[in-house]
């Protein structure tokens, strides 16, 4: 019981984090490359530095096939989500960051490192619960055979992270 929901909580995790990437790329409407109908207008969600998790949510999106209405209910849905997303994210970036001070500092005693670790897990737990609410949103946007499709990517997801998992868990030669 507790492996399930410790994968279904890092399949949630990984698919808003994809979903939050592509809605900050759907946001931008000012890319010149899009209105000039050029090959770079197709793939304008995700070149440079830093937007390679933008570019995995293009390719879910072209593989759900998303009408028109979709997209723009998508686009609102991520921008929305940016909004409540970021001060969790922020805060779950300093909880993380006051615990790095606390453990390198080699001043710390045990019960401040604990009770950081604590407020690190309680902002994971807070952004975890957000994520899997835009998931929720965001699937209830497609029609069956798009669930489908999504839940085929995300077995196909979850296939290459448990290889991975088993390639690092493997005994050293």
């Amino acid at each position: 019981m507790r492996n399930k929901l410790k994968r279904l909580l890092l399949l949630g995790c990984i698919v808003s984090t994809t979903a939050l990437g592509s809605g900050l790329a759907l946001a931008d409407e000012t890319a010149p490359a899009a209105s000039q109908g050029t090959v770079a207008a197709e793939h304008s969600w995700g070149h440079g530095p830093g937007q390679h998790r933008r570019h995995g949510m293009w390719k879910m999106m072209k593989a759900l096939k998303l009408s028109d209405q979709q997209k723009a209910e998508a686009k609102a849905l991520f921008k929305s989500n940016r909004q409540t997303m970021k001060p969790l994210f922020v805060s779950l970036l300093t909880a993380k960051h006051q615990l790095n001070a606390l453990t390198t500092s080699g001043t710390a005693d045990q019960s401040a490192i604990q009770a950081q670790a604590t407020a690190v897990a309680t902002a994971e737990t807070n952004l975890a619960l957000q994520k899997a609410q835009n998931i929720k949103k965001f699937l209830a946007l497609l029609t069956p055979d798009q669930v489908t499709t999504y839940n085929a990517i995300q077995a196909k997801r979850e296939a290459r992270f448990q290889k991975f998992l088993n390639r690092v868990e493997a005994p050293a030669d």
